[in-house]
């Protein structure tokens, strides 16, 4: 088996994985390019993706064309990879003031391609965020497209007054979410879809007015409960009246920081660990390996992933089909590409590429097609480089411009470098931890930016949070005040539409920032990765995203549902 070049762990390149790379050789007029073995295991592969994707880390800045002041992934002054290059907001970067053509370069045969890119990347203007304008009142977010009133909530789409949350789609009123679809009036959710004014709720469906809960389906009412379908008026898994339920949770007020916390942690420390999981979580899935997958077949080694079919090592998006190594939604025959899709096919270690065909080593290319090493493009066909040619003369260049880079051996690789963002910049260091030091020796870069501390009347600290731990001892004069994070010791502030939130969901205000919060329920959710281990029940060997370290009870999918239903 061949050994990871940089985590030096082996891997496997199976009769499968090779069958979808020849599928996905490239074809430049009559010659073909075969994709080259990969040299990275799957996780390495997955890691270096992950780094060019910026979904969080938000600054203050000017857009370098109309000096309006903007919010921007891209830092203010240089970026960690060492350059300053144009940041252009939603506004001037779709406007007719400018063209990625005022970049074009001369393809050098005598010199290797990265390089010229390289150089490509340090003068090319970016756009500020990864959004659409599609959007309404949304200027403090990142991935989004179809939200209204949604403020530091990413990857999130088709969804209305979304605060702090992490992947949610088609959902509204709900606050610190994650992988949530669907639901509404949800407070403090993970992985759940069709949920109605639930909190605290964990890997759950179809379920309502629950609390300080995990694994629900069709359910109402319940609270602190695990693995239950269909129940009603339930605690701690054994079931009451209405009425008796009703007088049990008038005993709580989770307006109150106190007893909200406690909850919490009740349900983190004790009911998590005791429940009994399926081994993987796969919804209407056909011959699929991986977790958190839903309506996929023939998927191997993937995650978070829906919709989507002959995928293999893919994650994060949907829609996807005969593709490899890929983050995005809506593509197909897509090989080791980042942030891509929208209808998109054939293309080959790019990143924001949207709505295009046969794209090679391009970012921020839009609606176009047969690209190679090109930024910022939009409505284009037939550029390397950013430069134009005639069809005949594009494919002739190209196919020399391939051998180049075969004879020395660019043609495959995707290196880190190109990266424009620190490592801590990006989703890459929420699943793989890595101190500054390593993260420089592995080729990534790194951050130093600090954000400067907000300009308040007050600063509340950690240790005095109790006289404001009830929602209703909580005075319109904290919209000028910045709390400490009791973590971290960053500062972070409340706004208006935050606190209207929390008053009228009862809820107290939080006691840290938002960047522990959502890494807090981050770490709840398994790791995109697994093992092999044996059903706790009937012994059948079975892949899971749970370790032998977890403490939970592993069952297969059949003893799972024997179990709860």
């Amino acid at each position: 088996m061949p050994v990871c070049i940089k985590c030096q762990s082996q891997f496997e390149i199976t009769p499968d994985d090779r069958e979808l790379l020849e599928k996905l050789t490239p074809a430049i007029g009559t010659m073909k390019f075969p994709i080259p073995d990969p040299k990275f295991c799957p996780d390495c592969r997955s890691q270096r993706r992950l780094s060019f994707r910026n979904e969080r880390s938000l600054y203050y800045r000017q857009c370098d064309l109309c000096q309006k002041k903007i919010m921007s992934m891209y830092q203010p002054d240089k970026q960690p990879d060492g350059n300053k290059y144009p940041v252009y907001c939603l506004d001037c970067f779709w406007s007719d003031k400018w063209s990625g053509e005022d970049y074009a370069m001369d393809v050098d045969l005598n010199k290797p391609f990265m390089e010229q890119l390289d150089l490509m990347h340090k003068q090319v203007p970016r756009i500020a965020l990864s959004v659409g304008v599609t959007n309404e009142n949304c200027d403090y977010n990142n991935y989004m497209q179809f939200c209204k009133d949604c403020y530091l909530s990413f990857v999130t789409y088709y969804s209305e007054n979304v605060l702090y949350s992490y992947w949610v789609h088609n959902s509204k009123d709900s606050i610190d979410c994650g992988f949530c679809n669907r639901c509404e009036l949800c407070k403090h959710c993970l992985d759940c879809s069709l949920c109605y004014d639930c909190l605290s709720v964990l890997n759950s469906e179809n379920s309502d007015n629950c609390f300080f809960s995990s694994n629900l389906s069709g359910c109402s009412y319940c609270f602190l409960c695990t693995g239950l379908v269909k129940k009603q008026y339930y605690i701690l898994n054994k079931p009451y009246s209405k009425q008796e339920y009703e007088a049990e949770i008038q005993k709580y007020n989770f307006g109150s920081y106190s007893d909200f916390d406690k909850a919490r942690k009740r349900l983190i420390t004790e009911l998590l660990p005791a429940r009994i999981v399926r081994n993987v979580r796969q919804v209407n899935c056909e011959n699929c390996t991986g977790d958190q997958l839903v309506n996929c077949s023939n998927c191997y080694n993937c995650y978070d992933t829906f919709d989507s079919q002959d995928c293999r090592y893919s994650n994060i998006g949907g829609g996807g089909k005969d593709s490899m190594d890929t983050i995005g939604g809506e593509f197909e025959f897509c090989y080791d590409s980042v942030n891509v899709g929208s209808a998109s096919r054939n293309l080959f270690w790019s990143f924001m590429v949207v709505s295009s065909n046969d794209i090679y080593y391009s970012n921020q290319c839009y609606n176009s097609s047969d690209l190679f090493g090109c930024i910022s493009l939009r409505h284009k066909q037939c550029y390397i480089l950013n430069k134009h040619y005639e069809k005949e003369k594009h494919k002739e260049l190209t196919q020399k411009l391939i051998q180049n880079m075969e004879s020395n051996s660019e043609w495959g690789e995707f290196p880190e470098s190109l990266s424009p963002f620190g490592y801590n910049e990006t989703s890459a260091a929420d699943h793989f931890d890595l101190d500054k030091k390593t993260a420089l020796e592995l080729n990534f870069h790194w951050s130093d930016y600090e954000h400067p501390a907000p300009k308040v009347e007050k600063i509340i600290p950690k240790e005095k949070m109790d006289v404001i731990g009830d929602i209703s001892k909580v005075p319109d004069e904290i919209l000028k005040w910045a709390i400490e994070c009791e973590i971290t010791g960053k500062l972070f502030r409340i706004i208006p539409q935050e606190l209207k939130f929390y008053r009228k969901n009862n809820l107290p205000i939080p006691r840290r920032c938002p960047d522990q919060r959502y890494k807090e329920r981050f770490s709840l959710r398994n790791p995109r990765h697994l093992w092999d281990r044996q059903c706790q029940k009937c012994g059948v060997d079975v892949k899971t995203a749970y370790s032998e370290k977890r403490q939970e009870t592993v069952y297969c999918e059949k003893c799972y549902l024997g179990a709860i239903y």
